[in-house]
C-alpha cells in the first residue's frame, strides 16, 4: 500500500488537530539502544511538538493545520501494580517480582515515580507555549488508550490525530488503531517513532501501520513541511531568537 507524505496540504477550516505523543517516559526511553538512538528520539519529538507551535504563527493559510491539542499519553501502574493479573502476558512479571521486592525496588512505570512521568523537557517544551494549545497527559494501565482517550478527543472536536512516540509494535499501533476505529483522519511521522525491537519496529511500520494510517510521514522534515514549511520553520525560529529546541 503507497501513502504519499503530502496528501494533506488542503484543508479544511473544519478540521482540528491533535499532536498525539505515545510512551515519552524515561522507563520506556531507557529500553531504546543505543543511547544515541535514544537521544534522536527524544530531539525529533521535541521538534514536531515545536513543529505544531510554530504552525500557529504560519501566515501561509495553505499550509495551516487547526492544531488544538497535543495529548500526551503514557503507560502507568499503580503500587504494587494492583490492577495487573499476576498471569499478565507482559507485565505479569514485574507484579510477580515487586511481590518479593516491594516499590522501592520495583517500580517501572509506576505512579509517583520520576521514570513513569513524561520527560521534563517535553513537558517543559509545551509550557512555554505562548500559543491556544490544550495541552493534557492521559496516563492508562495497558498498551490500549485509557476509555477517557476518545472521549476527550471527541470532547474537542479532533477530526485529525497525527501520532509519534513509543513504541511501535505497543502503545503506537494500538492508538493508531483505536482512532482509526473512531474515525479520526490518522497520521504518523517515521522519524518520530521507535522501538526496542528493529525487526518489530519494521514489521509494524511496514505492514501494519499502513492499514489504519491515511498518511505517513517518512521523516521528520516531510512533516515540518506540509506543516509549516522548512524555510518559515527556520524564519519562525528566528524571529523567536532562535529555535526553541535545547
Amino acid at each position: 500500500q503507497q501513502i504519499s507524505t503530502h496528501t494533506m496540504n488542503i484543508t479544511n477550516k473544519d478540521e482540528k488537530h491533535a499532536l498525539i505523543v505515545c510512551d515519552m517516559q524515561r522507563d520506556a526511553l531507557s529500553s531504546i539502544s543505543p543511547p544515541s538512538k535514544r537521544d534522536a528520539l527524544l530531539t525529533s519529538v521535541k521538534i514536531a511538538i515545536d513543529a505544531v507551535k510554530k504552525s500557529q504563527q504560519n501566515g501561509d493559510t495553505a499550509r495551516s493545520r487547526s492544531f488544538t491539542t497535543i495529548l500526551f499519553t503514557a503507560l502507568q501502574f499503580s503500587s504494587r501494580y494492583e490492577t495487573v493479573p499476576t498471569q499478565h502476558k507482559l507485565y505479569g512479571a514485574l507484579k510477580r517480582f515487586n511481590e518479593k521486592v516491594g516499590d522501592e525496588n520495583a517500580h517501572w512505570f509506576m505512579e509517583g515515580y520520576e521514570g513513569s512521568q513524561i520527560h521534563s523537557e517535553l513537558l517543559s517544551q509545551c509550557d512555554e507555549t505562548e500559543t491556544d494549545l490544550e495541552v493534557s497527559i492521559q496516563y492508562r494501565q495497558s498498551h490500549l488508550p485509557s476509555p477517557s482517550f476518545l472521549s476527550e478527543l471527541q470532547s474537542r472536536g479532533i477530526t485529525h490525530a497525527t501520532v509519534i512516540g513509543l513504541k511501535a509494535g505497543y502503545a503506537i499501533q494500538s492508538t493508531v488503531q483505536s482512532l482509526c476505529d473512531a474515525g479520526l483522519i490518522v497520521m504518523v511521522v517515521k522519524e518520530c517513532v521507535s522501538d526496542d525491537d528493529e525487526d518489530r519496529f519494521r514489521a509494524v511500520m511496514e505492514h501494519i501501520i499502513p492499514i489504519y494510517a491515511h498518511v505517513i510521514y517518512e521523516t521528520l522534515a516531510d512533516f515540518v513541511e506540509d506543516l509549516v514549511g522548512l524555510k518559515r520553520y527556520a524564519e519562525i525560529s528566528r524571529n523567536s531568537n532562535g529555535n526553541s529546541i535545547n
